[in-house]
């Protein structure tokens, strides 16, 4: 017998029988001590996600002058760096076009979703720029790289608020060659594009038989 920790003893005994403990006797039965603790068949394992806090920015953030740096830095809903940056006009950019790039490094190959965190936040002076910008690019364009090549998809941020905005499911390669890229040159400038935490679910395991692209489409 195992001793607690008050020096109680506990026995185990084998069912359908009887057994005499301090003067009494007592019937084991068999359906509570030889029976299944637990069914674990309808358990529902969580599924395997991956979450990139933090992108890689370029240029990088200037802790000294930030607006030169054309980033905006605050702390997002999940108590991680976020990032705004001022949007350039689409096909009419001048160097340097801020972006960003997540890039997970995933335990197994298969089939994705991913999801960009969409935080909330007030509006932003950007004196260098001579601009103040409140509202998110409603035109942000994500490009996936993974197992069938580059996909890209524009995106609505505006209506989000500390949310998660679904991109699609990718084939995706386990470790790290796969990734997410995002610049600030949309079509509907000037508003701001978010740059926050990426989030990687896994949906399927194994490389399907057939090329898969499955952009989530908002209506």
């Amino acid at each position: 017998p195992a001793l607690w920790n008050q020096s109680q003893r506990i026995r185990q005994y084998a069912g359908s029988h009887d057994e005499t403990w301090g003067g009494v006797t007592l019937e084991i039965d068999s359906n509570v001590l030889d029976g299944i603790v637990a069914d674990l068949a309808g358990v529902v394992e969580p599924p395997v996600t991956v979450i990139v806090e933090t992108p890689q920015l370029s240029p990088a953030y200037d802790t000294d002058d930030p607006c030169a740096s054309g980033w905006h830095r605050y702390t997002n809903v999940r108590g991680q760096p976020a990032y705004l940056s001022p949007a350039q006009p689409l096909g009419g950019t001048v160097p340097p076009l801020n972006y960003a790039i997540w890039q997970p490094t995933l335990p197994v190959t298969g089939t994705w979703r991913i999801e960009a965190l969409i935080p909330s936040h007030g509006t932003v002076e950007w004196p260098c720029l001579n601009q103040t910008l409140s509202a998110d690019t409603r035109g942000a364009r994500y490009t996936v790289y993974g197992l069938d090549g580059a996909a890209t998809s524009v995106q609505d941020q505006l209506p989000l608020n500390d949310d998660w905005l679904r991109l699609g499911s990718f084939q995706l390669a386990a470790g790290d060659g796969g990734q997410v890229y995002l610049d600030a040159a949309v079509a509907d400038a000037p508003v701001h594009v978010s740059f926050s935490a990426m989030r990687f679910t896994l949906e399927f395991e194994g490389v399907l038989p057939e090329r898969l692209y499955l952009p989530h489409v908002r209506r």
